[in-house]
């Protein structure tokens, strides 16, 4: 049963009535830093979403350094998101069929970054968003914050922030969260990538108390995963009984609303490599204390900017900053606890 769901042959049915009715969600896969696995993950969340009969577009917006057609298995392409910033292309016209799943990758070519124009995304996706043919649209960001990364976050109005569970990789989203908050956005989720069950490693729960967000799910580390890379299909296509295909389909039923139960705990996943954590407890108690003066002075930041007070919004900037790496200084003692 699972082997079919996640196949690459799952057809999908549709009501030629239902595009008229159907509201397009938006999605950002941002993370604070490369290699955490953000396009890995935003192709697969595209063909588990597709698993359950919603229609999904993936757009690679990290138009300096694209991987998703790469990562969706194809080397030839006609359209571009490219051909959309240079005027050559409409965008209703642009997403093109990988086995079911609609994408529009970005161009590889140097000389096709001329005309790009980030501050526009938002007005391509909204043109893509009024054909009423998709459920969801899954923006691939850049990672970090520059002007790939601002254009996703301004374009989406749901965020799913990628990290790995490790000290550095987790205060990279802080700073990200912190800026999509100013941006108004509404809906934020976080995912944990490449979980080994180890005892420095930030559980989810923690994880929702340090940002106060909810962890839509998490993915095992799975070496069929870097198989799957190598050989340029996603693993839910390359190897769809693998444990990780089961977590993607969890966050995306989760992201969708569809009920498939509980997702499987780290307890029981990873059994006896989770001994010699319990100790951390009272030291992550700690760290999330350290999230409320953020969090003030985040607000402080964010009315400031509407006054445009600018020597109060710099005094500010370096607050923030501090007590940034205040909370990294406590999130290093906890997982080393």
């Amino acid at each position: 049963m699972a082997e079919k769901m996640y196949s690459k042959e799952t057809s999908v049915k549709t009501d030629v009535n239902e595009d008229k009715k159907r509201e397009t969600r938006v999605v950002g896969v941002v993370s604070g830093k490369g290699g955490v696995g953000k396009t890995t993950f935003s192709a697969n969340l595209g063909i588990a979403l597709n698993a359950f009969d919603k229609k999904t577009l993936i757009v690679d917006c990290n138009v300096t350094t694209p991987h998703l057609s790469y990562y969706m298995g194809v080397k030839n392409f006609s359209s571009t998101i490219n051909n959309i910033f240079a005027g050559e292309l409409d965008a209703r016209f642009a997403p093109l069929d990988q086995n079911g799943v609609m994408f529009i990758p970005a161009s590889e070519r140097f000389e096709d970054l001329k005309r790009v124009n980030m501050k526009t995304l938002k007005n391509i996706i909204q043109q893509i968003v009024n054909t009423k043919k998709f459920d969801f649209i899954i923006l691939d960001s850049a990672p970090g914050l520059g002007r790939e990364a601002m254009g996703t976050l301004q374009a989406c109005n749901e965020i799913i922030f990628i990290t790995t569970p490790t000290a550095p990789n987790v205060m990279d989203i802080a700073r990200c969260d912190e800026v999509a908050r100013m941006l108004g956005h509404r809906k934020f989720y976080l995912v944990l990538n490449m979980v080994r069950g180890k005892a420095y490693e930030l559980w989810p729960e923690k994880a929702e108390e340090l940002f106060d967000m909810p962890v839509i799910g998490w993915i095992p580390f799975d070496e069929n995963v870097m198989d799957s890379t190598a050989e340029g299909v996603p693993i839910m296509w390359y190897k769809p009984e693998s444990r990780s295909c089961d977590h993607f389909m969890f966050i995306a039923a989760r992201l969708a609303g569809i009920n498939l139960g509980e997702e499987p705990k780290l307890e029981e996943e990873f059994g006896e490599k989770l001994e010699g954590a319990e100790g951390r407890e009272e030291t992550f108690s700690e760290t999330v204390e350290t999230l409320e003066p953020i969090i003030e002075t985040a607000n402080e930041y964010y009315y400031s900017k509407k006054e445009k007070k600018s020597g109060f919004r710099s005094r500010l900037r370096h607050k923030i900053d501090d007590t940034a790496l205040s909370l990294a200084n406590k999130i290093k003692d906890a997982i080393k606890r």
